[in-house]
């Protein structure tokens, strides 16, 4: 009876964490940039039934197991990306291809991030919508200029043209990607930290798989519609496991008035 209370309690917490992981996904599902996170379960140790007097046919075979429960294991960030859309935001920028944009925190700490809508602070420099500097290299000061007279070349070099028709480089955009995934630490909002030995900057003369496009934003890569049927099936799975230690704590109460 006992095990049958544990190996529910421990299917019920974790397709709790599994229902966690999916209610983050869908409430960042319209938030550019987001990556969605995926998690499988795993079993827990699993206990034989030999020598346990439980009766078995002769047909039952030999070494039979049954298992404790389940649990479930290190969640994963899917790096998919995801769909490019065309912004009213001119300096809405999206990478199509690895890689990701440099912004620094009031900290002075370098984020990575994927989500590309940027605009202008007060005094020229490039901005993200937390008003995070954007990292630029060989930046020039873009204090009055418009949003609209600033182009983005596919390689990420930023250009003004001005009134009598000369177009002047005003920095270029600095990419970054990592040896591994496993170098990245979320910090929320769609921000990563990266250890400094797993980060390299992406020169743009081998910008080969990673296209800038401007006027564009990756949006979030969530599929909403099977996000809603893995919270259905982790919904009924877990009332499935809740009704179990129903049953058994009843059972349990059986056996207890039986014994007075």
């Amino acid at each position: 009876m006992y095990r049958s209370l544990y190996t529910s309690r421990t299917g019920m917490n974790a397709y709790q964490n599994k229902l966690d992981v999916i209610s983050n996904n869908l409430a960042n599902s319209q938030t550019d940039g987001y990556k969605r996170i995926s998690t499988e379960f795993e079993s827990l140790l699993k206990d034989s039934l030999n020598g346990r007097g439980v009766p078995l046919s002769e047909n039952a075979g030999k070494n039979l197991v049954i298992g404790t429960g389940i649990k479930t294991g290190d969640s994963i960030r899917i790096w998919e990306q995801g769909i490019l859309m065309t912004d009213e935001n001119p300096l809405a920028i999206a990478l199509d291809g690895e890689g990701f944009f440099g912004v620094e925190n009031p900290s002075g700490d370098l984020l990575l991030t994927r989500n590309g809508q940027f605009g202008l602070s007060l005094n020229g420099e490039l901005v993200n919508e937390d008003g995070y500097k954007v990292a630029v290299e060989n930046e020039e000061s873009l204090e009055g200029w418009a949003p609209e007279q600033i182009e983005v070349t596919v390689d990420g070099e930023l250009f003004v043209t001005g009134t009598d028709g000369e177009i002047k480089s005003m920095g270029s955009l600095k990419l970054y990607r990592t040896m591994s995934q496993e170098v990245l630490t979320e910090v929320g909002e769609g921000y990563f930290l990266s250890d400094e030995n797993g980060l390299e900057q992406i020169e743009r003369n081998k910008l080969f798989e990673t296209v800038v496009r401007q006027g564009f934003v990756e949006k979030s890569n969530v599929d909403i519609g099977q996000e809603m049927v893995d919270m259905m099936i982790s919904q009924r799975a877990y009332q499935m496991n809740a009704r179990a230690v129903q049953t058994a704590d009843e059972m349990w109460s059986l056996i207890n008035n039986m014994k007075r």
